[in-house]
């Protein structure tokens, strides 16, 4: 979006609740602007536009950059298989595909969240029995929740707000990790020393 379609943006909110910066002075509706543009920006006009007008209809309050994100992202279908069809894949892969071979999951995500839970493909089937299978399924249900929360609350997130999170993390990455570790590893899933020696 472009620092003029913003503009119109905020008009139209201010048209929908008349009372909202009313005796805002021009410095600081043009600060109000170009605040709204750098946390905005990478949202299509049509979009916000749409995201704002489901606002309205639900809200009587004024929006906030974090509310219209939020409706904006509500709109768009999600990206994700639903839950239930992604642990439905796990158990079509545990029966079709085995632990010799590794299988092509239809979203990353499900790939992440069997590593997350189970460390690898190879091991996922080895500890799902028939008998666990519906322990196994509520905890890849719960994980699976959990990951696709994360990464609908970082798609959230203002372009300048992940360019910076980049560098943050860049700038504070432990010497010799991995830079191509996203997160932190499962608590259990990694062996200590102490671990070891115990």
């Amino acid at each position: 979006m472009t620092q003029d379609e913003c503009a119109r943006l905020l008009a139209t909110a201010m048209l929908a609740y008349p009372n909202w910066l009313r005796d805002i002075g021009e410095t600081r509706m043009a600060a109000m602007v170009a605040t709204w543009h750098r946390m905005l920006q990478d949202i299509d006009y049509q979009l916000a536009d749409a995201a704002l007008a489901k606002h309205v209809a639900t809200s009587q309050y004024p929006p906030s950059i974090a509310e219209l994100r939020s409706a904006a992202l509500s709109l768009l279908p999600s990206e994700f298989p639903d839950a239930e069809e992604a642990w439905g894949e796990v158990v079509h892969h545990l029966q079709r595909t085995g632990y010799t071979r590794t299988p092509e999951w239809s979203h990353p995500i499900i790939g992440r969240c069997v590593q997350a839970m189970w460390g690898s493909w190879a091991n996922a089937c080895a500890s799902i029995m028939t008998e666990t299978i519906n322990v196994d399924r509520a905890q890849f249900l719960r994980m699976y929740a959990t990951l696709t929360k994360r990464e609908r609350e970082a798609a959230l997130l203002p372009a300048p707000v992940k360019e910076l999170a980049g560098m943050l993390a860049e700038r504070f990455r432990p010497p010799g990790a991995d830079p191509d570790l996203k997160s932190l590893p499962t608590p259990g899933m990694v062996r200590t020393e102490e671990a070891d020696s115990a």
